[in-house]
């Protein structure tokens, strides 16, 4: 009996261990599908920044990522969301990885971006943020 928990309690700490499947390959070729649908399907609904509501007069839908690039900020302005190649300049890597951005809440509002998506963000800005 003892000595199945073990089994059962190595398998576990393997798994744990193994990482997950969405890591992002550093070196792997940036894909801007996945890049878009982060915030298609994570943050473009009705309520959030969808076509009929847009808080902080951000839609984005159907194309997040030209709405991002150079757009400035509302909530704090002379701030633009997304600076190609600075995630420093960029208020979006802010508000995504911040507790207390500068302006408002950490988005998005309820759960927070999985390492792998907050690594593939990072990734589009630092290549110049592409949208296409």
């Amino acid at each position: 009996m003892i000595r199945r928990f073990k089994w059962l309690y190595l398998c576990l700490v393997l798994s744990f261990a193994c990482g997950s499947d969405t890591d992002v390959d550093e070196g792997a070729e940036l894909d801007l599908v996945e890049v878009k649908n982060i915030f298609l399907n994570g943050c473009s609904f009705a309520a959030c920044h969808g076509p009929e509501l847009g808080a902080g007069g951000l839609v984005l839908k159907p194309e997040p990522l030209p709405a991002l690039i150079d757009a400035v900020s509302t909530a704090v302005p002379g701030r633009r969301l997304v600076v190609p190649g600075s995630l420093m300049d960029s208020y979006l890597h802010e508000k995504l990885t911040q507790e207390a951005p500068t302006a408002g809440d950490p988005m998005p509002p309820s759960v927070p971006l999985d390492d792998a998506r907050l690594n593939l963000v990072r990734r589009w800005i630092e290549a110049g943020a592409p949208a296409e």
